[in-house]
């Protein structure tokens, strides 16, 4: 049978790989003395304390996973002091995954005893299996590889077998051409038979998209080039739809042909929740930009309504101020009837209180008019001749001439050809546009 073909196949090199195997599987595995020394560490392990190193650990935890309260417990229970019995074996926590996710982890603890049976050691498996019978499980396992390893016996091809297939994450064994073992979780994550992958090359599964890039990176690593020992890529399940791995691949030394033996973690859920999240956050970096755009919009035709509110006020103020205020003063001079003589009162009181609270800002070109000026300016403007105005302000021609005379030199329009009605039009119309 083709299985068995494979089976044997990895039987006979397993035992020159054992160290690579526990160095690769994703639970972390130590072995501590009764000082918290390491005296085996696979590198699962190592990465969840890399991955963890920035948390609580550090400076609560003083032996890996246990916290100081403890301490004293776990070290009098070394030293026979206290029955092992009070220590907790099996505990559940949150840790930071080597990918960098928050997940729960079962953490299994059990004495190591020495040649005579005394407690000497404590042994940790952190594992994501949190189903306690069969973390339980798990933990004979590696526990009968590290007893070999230990005591310098000869590894079990059956216990490594077991580990292998029955690890969490995919394991494979690939050559340039062929792939040569596949574990269940590999089927599971895949889709893929151990009969399927028989018939195909190591790159198959890669994601089109990928394809070129991860076979080169593959060929590039059997040339024993320095690639990178982790990534992510996209992969295709056998039915057809994409799926997103954590792959962690080493090359095999000592195989012919050469090996690659790479574990692979299904992480689409987590993929899609983190472009999930990218897309929310884009959607809400878009908002805000048009949020911004938008208060910039309101805030440019507030400023115009504003300068427009302004000029009116001014204009308003200005025309009151210079050119109504006049009349009521010879209205008021002029008027023989009390009763007149007090509604001009009124009307002008009541435009002051109006104007009181306001101050107006002459333009540079009227800012140097006399009252009187102005008042010639607005008849001006008016189309009134020099005779009317005169009639209307009780002043002679001469004086008038006079008072255009001057206007025309502060406007710096003394010696030219310009009819000074003209300007004045010309000049209100550009104050407008602006």
């Amino acid at each position: 049978m083709k299985v068995r073909i494979i089976e044997e196949e990895i039987s006979g090199y397993l035992p020159s790989l054992s160290s690579r195997l526990l160095g690769l599987i994703d639970d972390g595995i130590c072995l501590v003395d009764k000082t918290g020394r390491e005296i085996f560490a696979n590198q699962a392990y190592r990465n969840f304390l890399i991955a963890n190193a920035e948390s609580e650990f550090p400076d609560k935890f003083v032996w890996p996973w246990e916290d100081a309260a403890k301490f004293e417990d776990i070290r009098d229970s070394l030293d026979g002091k206290i029955p092992a019995i009070h220590l907790p074996s099996f505990y559940v926590c949150r840790l930071k995954s080597p990918g960098g996710d928050y997940r729960d982890y079962a953490v299994f603890r059990k004495y190591w005893h020495d040649m005579n049976y005394n407690a000497d050691g404590l042994l940790y498996l952190i594992t994501l299996e949190t189903d306690a019978q069969k973390v339980i499980d798990r933990f004979k396992v590696i526990q009968e590889y590290i007893s070999a390893s230990t005591s310098d016996l000869s590894y079990s091809n059956t216990t490594m077998q077991t580990l292998v297939e029955k690890s969490l994450c995919g394991i494979l064994i690939v050559s340039r051409k062929q792939i040569h073992f596949v574990n269940e979780a590999f089927e599971q994550i895949t889709g893929y038979t151990k009969e399927d992958v028989l018939h195909m090359a190591p790159w198959d599964m890669v994601h089109p998209d990928v394809h070129d890039k991860i076979r080169e990176m593959g060929l590039e690593r059997f040339k024993g080039k320095n690639i990178t020992d982790y990534y992510q890529t996209p992969w295709i399940h056998k039915d057809g739809h994409k799926i997103w791995m954590e792959v962690r691949a080493v090359l095999l030394h000592g195989t012919n042909p050469p090996k690659i033996l790479a574990n692979v973690i299904d992480i689409s859920e987590r993929r899609k929740a983190e472009e999930a999240l990218e897309k929310r956050e884009a959607e809400l970096r878009s908002q805000s930009r048009r949020l911004e755009e938008t208060n910039t919009a309101l805030k440019v035709l507030l400023g115009q309504r504003n300068d427009e509110m302004e000029e009116l006020k001014n204009n308003i103020l200005f025309n009151i101020e210079k050119l109504v205020m006049p009349y009521i003063a010879e209205l008021e001079a002029f008027s023989t009837n009390i009763r007149h003589k007090d509604y001009v009162q009124i009307i002008k009181e009541n435009l002051r209180e109006i104007i009181s609270p306001h101050v107006r800002k002459l333009s540079s070109d009227y800012a140097s008019l006399t009252s009187k000026q102005i008042e010639v300016v607005n008849l001006v403007k008016q189309g009134k001749t020099t005779k009317d105005i005169a009639e209307l302000l009780c002043l002679s021609k001469a004086a008038i001439d006079f008072h255009r005379h001057n206007i025309r030199r502060k406007l710096n329009l003394i010696q030219k050809k310009v009819n000074l009605r003209t300007f004045l039009d010309i000049a209100e119309q550009k104050d407008r546009k602006s």
